[in-house]
């Protein structure tokens, strides 16, 4: 039986609150302060999300980066910027294949460090975490990410779909393009990424167009779902990536991250209400669960703590 028949059969059997329940993060505000109290830094342990128990689904749980797992004392890789200066894939899929083991020896299984957006703007204060200023090359450096980082069975998630390029005014800036500009300057290295196998995509702060990134059925539904026959899942940027419950859902957005504030409760009620239709919650769900059962099914390797930060990553 394929994955896909899998996930559809095993959605079938859920609740409509389970359906919600894989569709949302589990790590609040309070608790990252709590961390910090504690002296632990930011993603310090995976963030999880979803999982259903009953089903056999496991949780997805996020990795950030893009300089290496950061959790615990994880080999830190030069910047993206300064790996994308070598021009060198073979280098970049090496390093791919050892932060997609140091990830699974600390529990997680989703990277989210493959950011390849083009920093235009040069007051963007996370430049340093692309790999430079020209489509194909960031397309080609991401996509030797994603494939070994996946290869260490690790789902890769890149960010931030789309034109995201600016930092103080991310959270209401509006970016306007033509379609010829849209795709070959700004969407190009995402798609190269796509067919690359990428199996997660977070969402930008940022509007498009009049319309935040993660409320955006332009992007999201008929881009990056359609178009692009993305069969993974859509995860927004963190806090403010989701600010409607009913525009974000219809709009192809499959799990809010880190926390749950406008999904959760308010997206079951969206659904009773008739705002939000259970089949769009069913292939929320059914991308999740897929896509998490492949990769977790597919691990057969052993990912001892002897691997992070050990001798051959950092050389």
């Amino acid at each position: 039986m394929s994955y896909t028949d899998r996930a559809k059969e095993i959605v079938e059997k859920m609740t409509l609150e389970e359906k919600v329940y894989l569709m949302s993060g589990k790590v609040s505000l309070k608790d990252l302060i709590n961390d910090e109290a504690n002296g632990n830094h930011y993603n310090y342990v995976p963030y999880s999300a979803g999982g259903n128990e009953r089903l056999g689904v496991p949780e997805m749980k996020f990795c950030d980066g893009p300089r290496g797992a950061v959790q615990g004392n994880s080999t830190c890789f030069p910047v993206s910027m300064a790996r994308g200066a070598t021009f060198d894939t073979d280098l970049e899929e090496l390093i791919g294949r050892a932060i997609g083991r140091e990830i699974r020896a600390h529990g997680g299984n989703l990277f989210g460090g493959v950011c390849i957006n083009l920093p235009y703007n040069p007051g963007w204060g996370r430049s340093q975490e692309t790999y430079g200023e020209e489509s194909f090359h960031i397309g080609q450096m991401g996509s030797a990410l994603v494939r070994c980082v996946q290869e260490e069975n690790v789902i890769a998630c890149i960010k931030h779909f789309a034109f995201n390029s600016m930092e103080r005014s991310r959270f209401k800036v509006n970016v306007t393009a033509d379609k010829r500009t849209e795709r070959e300057v700004y969407l190009s290295h995402f798609k190269d990424c796509i067919d690359a196998g990428a199996a997660s995509v977070m969402s930008a702060y940022n509007l498009y167009q009049g319309k935040h990134c993660g409320h955006n059925d332009y992007l999201l539904n008929k881009v990056l779902k359609g178009e692009w026959d993305f069969d993974g899942f859509v995860i927004s940027d963190f806090f403010l990536g989701v600010r409607d419950t009913v525009e974000a859902a219809n709009a192809g957005m499959d799990i809010e991250m880190c926390h749950t504030l406008y999904f959760g409760d308010k997206l079951v009620k969206a659904v009773k209400e008739g705002k939000v239709s259970e089949d769009k919650i069913n292939d929320a769900a059914i991308r999740i669960a897929r896509t998490l059962l492949a990769f977790t099914e597919a691990d057969d390797k052993e990912y001892s703590k002897d691997v992070i930060s050990c001798k051959e990553h950092i050389e």
